[in-house]
């Protein structure tokens, strides 16, 4: 009894050493199942939201190639428009540019022909030319013997110039001689004079000196004369002692020359002149005189403001 209840006894301790190590087992079991479980579920999950990820890619992949094949066929509408017109552009160009190359050809042949023409006319006209061109060769030969004609003119007209210059030399010698014999004298107002002309010879150049106004005159007796802005009476004239007596009007007022002489200064003033009139008597004629009136060229008052 005793060695079965040992052997009963000892297996029963054995049988109790593994029991923690089943529940151990059991536990570890049931825990690795758990996990597997929450494995599972989570691979599950993640598979669940791949398929969703791949659906929503799938669902954008095909948007994408809708909007492609749209764009694709409006690409293919609008090379085709562009393919037509460039067709028609290509098309136009080329008939325009046939007919400017026609008018082009117009007109080089119309220019072409002008050309021609012009060179006909041109060749007529060198013909022309060369006909005159031998007219003149004769005609140089003419004008050289002209030239020798000539040469000799001008030798002789040479010999007339240097005689011309002589007279001229001659005539400003005389001239110069008239200036000389032009004198000065004191007249009647006791004033000096101007040069004095005593002949008409010397009262031409006594005009071409310019410095005073020149009034050749005739004076007849009983007759007033208006000479340069004055105006004059010859009341006596002694052909037999050169003396002659007139009367000046000028200004409104009459003033005597009583008994002047020949070649001698008769003065006066008239209003605004600065310097005296002067009248000359070259001859004294019966009941007439000649001479001239010298007047100032510019007419300053005579008295001089303050």
């Amino acid at each position: 009894m005793n060695e079965a209840d040992n052997l009963s006894s000892t297996r029963f301790q054995k049988g109790s050493m593994w029991l923690p190590v089943l529940g151990l087992g059991t536990l570890m079991a049931g825990g690795a199942a758990v996990y597997e479980y929450k494995q599972t579920n989570s691979l599950q999950q993640q598979v669940k939201e791949a398929r969703s990820a791949t659906n929503s890619v799938e669902a954008l992949t095909h948007d994408s190639d809708l909007r492609w094949q749209k764009a694709i066929s409006s690409l293919r509408e609008d090379l085709d428009l562009s393919r037509e017109q460039t067709s028609r552009n290509v098309a136009l160009a080329s008939r325009r540019t046939e007919q400017v190359a026609r008018n082009q050809t117009k007109k080089i042949s119309e220019e072409l022909n002008k050309v021609r023409e012009t060179a006909q006319a041109t060749s007529t006209a060198v013909q022309g030319i060369s006909s005159e061109v031998g007219a003149v060769k004769s005609d140089v030969g003419s004008v050289r013997s002209d030239v020798t004609t000539v040469r000799s003119d001008v030798t002789t007209v040479r010999t007339d110039v240097d005689a011309v210059k002589t007279e001229v030399a001659t005539a400003q010698t005389a001239i110069n001689e008239t200036r000389t014999a032009l004198q000065r004298a004191r007249g009647d107002l006791g004033e000096m004079s101007g040069l004095i002309a005593t002949n008409s010879s010397q009262i031409g150049e006594l005009r071409a000196l310019g410095d005073r106004n020149i009034y050749e005159f005739t004076l007849a007796r009983g007759a007033i004369q208006k000479v340069g802005d004055i105006q004059v009476e010859l009341k006596k004239a002694d052909k037999s002692r050169n003396r002659f007596t007139l009367d000046v009007l000028a200004d409104d007022k009459r003033v005597e020359k009583k008994n002047r002489t020949i070649n001698e200064p008769v003065q006066f003033y008239t209003k605004g002149a600065r310097q005296p009139y002067e009248m000359v008597i070259n001859q004294v004629l019966k009941d007439k005189v000649v001479g001239y009136l010298a007047t100032p060229k510019v007419a300053l008052s005579r008295i001089q403001p303050r």
